[in-house]
């Protein structure tokens, strides 16, 4: 055996083929490097072996009463292997007991393929994950996607940089229901009105309000005035006003409060209308007004068509693995306990 080169540096090879034979006829299976650089290698090399196999690196700890907790990082070079996918980093969890489960897969980054574009998720020193696209899948009743947050800050944040990008889509696949923001920050979804969920009945029940539909954009305000000697002007609201445009025709709806010949509208301006006594009457009733104005900006919006937007092909959803996840026995019956194999400490190998 030649001398280690570097002082602290240990290598252990697992080779196959006989030790007395030349190098070329012999393959590397498995090497793990103990570097005095402070580098840790664990490699495995399958040669023409294409037999499902897995290299781990196994971090054990001491559960609840003794009972030993694993944590195993994998990777699957050869065609994956007992569940963890090939060319991946996967982490999976063997409980104390197998309590919750035998054999839990916590973690895993999956290779790229050809073609596909690459990205980075980087966590930053606040907790921040930066990610080009994330997906959550889980199965049963738990939920597939969770934000818990104990700040003023939202819970949810969204930023879309591009000019035409919409902020939010969901869709019930079962149903076919969906729900988007649009780029406009439109709310719209295909299951019908916005409603409002109260309490009544001391709280003990919620019920539904919805909210009344339009094929145009319409705001509404309401008031209450009274007619002096038979007439009244109405000053719109200062702040509605900037809200619509009444430079176009709106509609004001009146309710007399008491015995009258009947209430018109007279002129109707920008920022007033005058309402007055039908049969030149002069008394001087209350009354409710309700007006209602197109949106600023929708004036020329009616019947606004959606298709495009709703069109489900536009939407890029994360790719699914091809290959079905493994059944539980097949999970379970690999993780068995590994008997390590005898192995030789050397430097490099010998050729005899």
């Amino acid at each position: 055996m030649q001398p280690e080169p570097f002082p602290n540096h240990k290598i252990t090879e697992i080779w196959r083929g006989s030790k007395s034979r030349s190098p070329f006829f012999r393959s590397l299976l498995e090497r793990l490097d103990l570097g005095n650089d402070g580098n840790v290698v664990i490699q495995t090399d399958p040669g023409t072996d294409t037999t499902p196999d897995t290299v781990a690196y196994n971090l054990v700890g001491r559960g609840t009463g003794g009972v030993p907790n694993k944590w195993s990082i994998y990777t699957a070079a050869v065609g994956g292997g007992f569940g963890v996918p090939a060319n991946s980093l996967s982490i999976w969890q063997y409980p104390p007991n197998q309590n919750p489960g035998c054999c839990l897969e916590r973690f895993t980054i999956s290779p790229s393929v050809p073609g596909q574009t690459v990205t980075t998720v980087n966590i930053d020193g606040a907790g921040n994950v930066q990610a080009a696209r994330v997906s959550a899948e889980t199965p049963g009743d738990s939920n597939a996607l969770y934000g818990y947050n104990n700040s003023s800050n939202y819970t949810l944040f969204l930023d879309n940089a591009w000019s035409g990008g919409g902020l939010f889509f969901a869709e019930n696949l079962y149903t076919g229901a969906l729900c988007i923001i649009d780029s406009n920050g439109t709310f719209s979804c295909t299951g019908g009105a916005a409603s409002a969920v109260v309490p009544v009945n001391g709280g003990s029940r919620k019920v539904a309000l919805y909210a009344v539909e339009a094929p145009e954009n319409w705001f509404e305000d309401f008031g209450s005035g009274r007619l002096s000697n038979g007439e009244a002007v109405i000053q719109l609201e200062s702040t509605f006003v900037q809200t619509v445009n009444t430079g176009t025709d709106y509609h004001v709806f009146l309710t007399p409060r008491g015995e009258c010949e009947g209430l018109y509208i007279a002129e109707v301006t920008s920022g007033a209308f005058t309402v007055r006594e039908l049969h030149h009457g002069a008394s001087s009733v209350s009354f409710d007004y309700r007006i209602v104005a197109r949106r600023k900006g929708y004036e020329n919006v009616r019947l606004a068509d959606k298709t495009e937007d709703f069109d489900k092909n536009r939407f890029k959803r994360p790719t699914r693995p091809e290959t079905p996840p493994p059944s539980p026995q097949q999970m379970r019956d690999p993780h068995r306990p590994i008997v390590t194999p005898s192995v030789t400490l050397l430097s490099k190998p010998v050729v005899e």
